[in-house]
């Protein structure tokens, strides 16, 4: 998986690995029964094969999911209806088995709409932390992240260039900011020219930079160009009409404030 989009060669198209469905459909699961993500993306299931007492508290609409089968597959999982439910089922939870997960997204979508130093995303992060140190009066409480955020200041779709268009073998994929592409012409020299706000890679320089990490799965993605803005520009390519959503606060790229996540422990 490298973001909101991924070409998938076996499902002969582009999902969308949270929602599993193909992307331009705002449906779930609907790939479920065509194949398993887990089979899809060779994904392991730690919680199983770790034989722990695992619980894990998530939000109702992710409860269910596919993914959510897999990453918490072994796992007993609770759903939570508002960050208040959520904070209080974890709380209630805590200390029944090895390990009790909390995911909360409300910083994530309030980031993504107002922009991630603004008063209203950090008072709410200062609430679900307050909330959480109290707990960890009686058991250990390890906060993290799975990305960082920067405010984006300028949009580009590139939907809008019929050029880029006809040199694309299929719609960019991965993130605004960070886009995985195909073509046959020598996009590196063309996006250049046209974009110079983005920094174009071959798929040899992202091998030899390790961009993709120590995974080696990454061979199974069909991409030949990976083209990242070096500034706070959004690089989006709509796949239908009604894809209007535009956010203040984006992650998927390079820069230190989109890769570094904080690790912090409470009490214990």
């Amino acid at each position: 998986m490298v973001g909101e989009k991924v070409w998938s060669k076996e499902l002969a198209g582009l999902i969308n690995p949270l929602r599993y469905t193909y992307s331009a459909l705002k449906v779930s699961n609907e790939l479920r029964d065509v194949k398993r993500e887990k089979d899809l993306f060779r994904l392991r299931t730690f919680i199983a094969e770790s034989k722990h007492v695992v619980t894990a508290v998530l939000p109702w609409w992710l409860s269910s999911s596919e993914l959510t089968s897999t990453l918490y597959g072994g796992a007993e999982v609770v759903p939570c209806y508002n960050v208040w439910d959520c904070l209080h089922l974890f709380q209630t939870s805590l200390g029944k088995g090895t390990l009790t997960i909390l995911y909360l997204n409300d910083v994530d979508v309030l980031s993504h709409k107002y922009g991630h130093g603004t008063k209203v995303v950090t008072s709410a992060a200062f609430q679900i932390v307050e909330q959480l140190r109290r707990m960890s009066s009686k058991i250990p409480v390890v906060l993290t992240s799975d990305h960082g955020f920067v405010d984006v200041e300028k949009r580009v779709f590139l939907d809008q260039d019929a050029t880029l268009s006809q040199m694309l073998e299929l719609p960019p994929f991965g993130e605004p900011r960070a886009l995985f592409m195909n073509s046959r012409f020598d996009l590196k020299t063309f996006l250049y020219n046209r974009y110079p706000k983005l920094e174009v890679m071959s798929r040899e320089e992202v091998e030899a930079h390790q961009l993709m990490g120590q995974c080696t799965d990454y061979s199974r993605l069909d991409f030949d160009y990976v083209a990242v803005p070096v500034d706070l520009s959004s690089y989006r390519y709509r796949l239908t009409e009604q894809d209007n959503i535009l956010f203040k606060g984006e992650h998927g790229g390079l820069t230190s404030e989109e890769l570094e996540v904080p690790l912090v422990t409470l009490g214990g």
